[in-house]
């Protein structure tokens, strides 16, 4: 599994981007005047990769069709944490608890096994699909009005529904 991220900076005024590639025992990184697809392909790393892409859920990374996508909890929980905090829906602190517990377990059983017991993992999706299905009671999937074009607006809580 390969990490990839992004975060703006300035440089002599003018922002720019660090663009970070890593792994438990490498990191690479590289600036770029852009954020996207061309800073990410002129890093030469992504549009090569074939093996698993650990990312934020942002829609670029998405056009690497080689590669196995999972998305970063770190992101998923400060996600989580706004849609707490901002309009106080406790789904949002009950599946960061979750996110936390399955972290808890794998670290616990990681010297001894390298997978959860199956019994284990099925506890846990029963677990978050229930804490997901109150979530998207609270917070449906916006609809795209017939003869509309363009993107959907209204994305709070977002998080419920970006697939």
């Amino acid at each position: 599994m390969v990490n990839f991220d992004e975060t703006g900076l300035r440089l002599e005024g003018t922002l720019n981007w660090l663009h970070v590639t890593s792994t438990h025992e490498w990191t690479y990184y590289t600036v770029h005047p852009k954020r996207g697809k061309e800073a990410m392909d002129a890093m030469g790393i992504l549009a090569e990769f074939d093996g698993v892409a650990m990312h934020d859920h942002w829609m670029p990374y998405f056009n690497y069709t080689d590669v196995t996508h999972a998305l970063c909890n770190a992101h998923h929980l400060r996600d989580l944490t706004f849609v707490h905090e901002q309009y106080e829906q406790d789904w949002a602190e009950e599946l960061s608890q979750c996110l936390l517990d399955i972290k808890k377990e794998v670290d616990q059983a990681r010297p001894y096994k390298d997978e959860l017991d199956s019994d284990k993992i099925r506890e846990f999706e029963v677990r978050f699909d229930k804490i997901i299905e109150g979530g998207l009671e609270l917070n449906p999937p916006p609809q795209k009005e017939p003869g509309k074009r363009g993107g959907l607006n209204n994305l709070h809580p977002k998080i419920c529904w970006i697939g």
